[in-house]
């Protein structure tokens, strides 16, 4: 009998030590469940000539929550044409916050990269084909209805705050924890696909937000980097509506200053910033009635929105020599002129996951909404309210995502060896972050382009061939004399 007892409480202890070896269900840290990866259909037509395979990389939703949820990042890797590839492949990091670059994956089938080495590209949390999507419907509606009318600031961004918490609503009826999704989660899911896919060695690729993210990367998990190609700097330690405002006015005088300083287009357009101010305050006491025929709208267009316009159309460097002729031509009257640029311009509004990007902007520059100057401008914007409208910071306070510390938004210092980029008309990252951030990148290149907008290496050879020299020899001191040639010319007839 005794023995008996003595077995029954032997048993007891250890149940009771089970118990207490093994979390409740849902309590578990989420550093308990290792990042893994498993297959999926790639879900698009490979690039004709590139093997792709395609992976879903599980990684937990918080970090710094006891929950357990995890998320899936769509992951794609173009496989390189070397029959021996090197072992370091290059991860892409696209931008936005909220772009896609699984949904690009054909634009990559020709890069010069994939000749010796592996290209990895993927869908950032809450991006792409990444689950989940945190794209919101709501807001691109509203972005179409504000297009079609032509309201006080006020009105419109009071349309645009109820469509952005319609959508933060439903993200989180649908179970989407929004504290999950800002750069320093992101950064951890790079470091975490590196160690998932077994490398040694990558090359980090970042463009516009891309940048931000490879930034925070650096910083936070540096371990496994050899390389950094930074393309439009978005830095860790700017932002908010004064920087984009601001940022604007800048861009145009540079774009002025440049046709000021081609024969051909000072001979031609002698007051375009004259004529672009005309044309601002002209449509915004009569705005046009366009048609846009691709998506039957019918729009109403503001000087505020062809101010937009224009921002919008210094990020394309091939677009940039039709500006003059085109401020031109609104000025002279022609609603055509707009027509077309409406046709280009207008799926660029609502392309990327809103969510996203309202997340990681709010969580990483929330700190700028609070300054009064950007408190001001998110009010009474003036001739900026169609920019203002689209950011994220009026909105912050309605989507109610924690701050990152404050250590986030201090320069990144590194010794990992980086070439950044810029182009000299970039509205959006412009030269002089770029510039700046190379600074404290100890062991870094920095390349301007004259005349060229945002995201360069997506240009001409050029800069790929520098990206490509780099990329071989990270330690080579590189060539970079192709950037020294003269910008683009302007065109003096002919639209876009």
């Amino acid at each position: 009998m005794n023995e008996l007892r003595a077995m029954r409480r032997a048993m007891v202890v250890l149940v009771m030590l089970a118990l207490l070896s093994v979390p409740a269900a849902g309590v578990a840290h989420a550093g308990d469940a290792r990042p893994r990866l498993i297959g999926r259909d790639c879900g698009v037509v490979p690039p004709i000539g590139v093997s792709v395979s395609c992976q879903w990389l599980i990684v937990p939703e918080r970090r710094d929550s006891r929950s357990t949820k995890t998320i899936k990042l769509a992951v794609a890797t173009l496989q390189s044409r070397a029959a021996k590839p090197e072992p370091d492949p290059v991860v892409f990091l696209e931008g936005g916050p909220g772009g896609s670059a699984v949904a690009t994956l054909s634009n990559f089938a020709t890069s010069p990269m994939l000749e010796n080495r592996d290209i990895i590209v993927f869908d950032q949390r809450g991006a792409g084909k990444s689950e989940p999507s945190l794209n919101c419907p709501e807001r691109e509606e509203a972005v179409l209805l504000d297009l079609t009318r032509a309201e006080p600031h006020s009105v419109e961004l009071a349309a645009m705050r109820e469509a952005i918490k319609a959508c933060k609503d439903r993200l989180e009826s649908e179970g989407v924890d929004l504290e999950g999704y800002d750069t320093e989660e992101s950064a951890s899911d790079v470091a975490d696909l590196r160690k998932a896919l077994e490398l040694d060695e990558w090359n980090l690729y970042g463009v516009s937000y891309g940048t931000r993210l490879a930034l925070a990367t650096m910083r936070s998990h540096p371990e496994g980097i050899r390389s950094v190609v930074l393309d439009s700097v978005y830095p860790t330690d700017d932002g908010g509506l004064d920087y984009l405002t601001t940022g604007a006015d800048a861009a145009f005088e540079r774009l002025f200053d440049a046709c000021a300083a081609d024969v051909d287009c000072a001979e031609q357009y002698p007051d375009i910033e004259e004529q672009f101010a005309s044309v601002v305050a002209d449509l915004n006491a009569a705005p046009a009635e366009i048609t846009l025929s691709s998506l039957g709208l019918d729009l109403l267009v503001t000087g505020d929105d062809v101010l937009a316009g224009l921002f919008d159309g210094l990020y394309d460097t091939n677009l940039i020599p039709t500006l003059p002729t085109l401020i031109d031509s609104v000025a002279s009257g022609d609603v055509g002129s707009l027509e077309v640029a409406g046709e280009q311009g207008i799926h660029l509004l609502n392309d990327g996951s809103e969510g996203m990007f309202i997340s990681m902007e709010c969580a990483d520059a929330a700190r700028f909404a609070g300054r009064a100057r950007d408190e001001r401008i998110a009010e009474s914007p003036g001739d900026k309210s169609s920019l203002v409208r689209f950011a994220a910071q009026p909105y912050c306070d309605d989507w109610g995502v924690e701050p990152l510390p404050d250590s986030f938004s201090r320069p990144v210092r590194s010794k990992i060896p980086a070439l950044v980029f810029a182009g000299s008309l970039d509205p959006i990252t412009p030269a002089s972050d770029s510039k700046r951030a190379s600074k404290t990148l100890t062991n870094s290149t920095y390349v301007e382009l004259a005349g060229w907008g945002h995201a360069v290496t997506k240009g001409t050879d050029c800069p790929r061939a520098i990206r490509q020299a780099f990329l071989d020899d990270p330690a080579a001191e590189l060539d970079v004399s192709c950037a020294d040639a003269p910008p683009p010319a302007f065109l003096s007839q002919g639209l876009i």
